[in-house]
């Protein structure tokens, strides 16, 4: 499997503006909750690390920061967020295809922020393996991502409408297929993850949920 970074390139301009405005402030939210999950001294891998505002967050935790993505332009707006934080010299930068990235029970935490959700169901199954050999023992994987819909018929219905209006806009822009939403837990079993919590978060009060925060655990 190999993704291209060029559509994201294209995208990296507005991405985490769009994120932000679409989301009311939602997704910089759910990154900035997975800080708790990082111990001081441990190696932290963010795949898919677009824009980088969680890893800048990341790297004020005192971690061995590695951030890889496919787009080149991505990882430049990623690396003005660490100068600006003074962080650049301790965080490591690879561009480069998430399977050509290669380290086995190597992390302590790996996360995976609206990373998975650009890939067809048969190549995101086959990431997410990728993506929990490179986690130790006893680490985590963290994915935040859209919530799959839940509770009532309205409420499930405004979700996958919300999910849609995104999944739509990337895909005219050539950056993901169209696909619904991923239940991520579902697949933990088959890659020796268990699911240990799930944040939630809202756009606002009159909203479904429309975000989540999942912490797994490589077993």
């Amino acid at each position: 499997m190999q993704h291209s970074g060029e559509s994201y390139d294209r995208l990296a301009w507005l991405y985490d503006a769009a994120a932000n405005l679409y989301s009311g402030g939602q997704i910089h939210a759910l990154k900035a909750s997975q800080i708790s999950e990082l111990q001081p001294g441990g190696r932290i891998l963010y795949a898919g690390v677009g824009g980088g505002e969680d890893a800048v967050l990341a790297a004020n935790h005192h971690v061995a920061l590695t951030v890889l993505d496919a787009s080149p332009a991505m990882l430049e707006r990623a690396a003005v967020k660490f100068r600006a934080a003074g962080a650049e010299d301790s965080i490591e930068v690879i561009c480069s295809d998430v399977l050509e990235h290669e380290r086995p029970a190597y992390y302590d935490v790996v996360v995976a922020n609206f990373f998975l959700n650009i890939f067809t169901e048969p190549t995101m199954k086959i990431v997410l393996a990728h993506l929990a050999r490179m986690v130790k023992p006893g680490g985590k994987l963290l994915i935040g991502d859209f919530s799959h819909p839940k509770g009532r018929l309205t409420a499930r219905t405004l979700q996958r409408m919300y999910y849609s209006l995104s999944m739509f806009t990337f895909w005219l822009f050539g950056g993901t297929p169209l696909h619904p939403i991923y239940d991520y837990p579902q697949y933990f079993a088959a890659v020796d993850l268990q699911t240990r919590s799930v944040r939630q978060f809202r756009v606002n009060a009159l909203f479904p949920v429309s975000f989540e925060a999942i912490t797994a655990e490589k077993m």
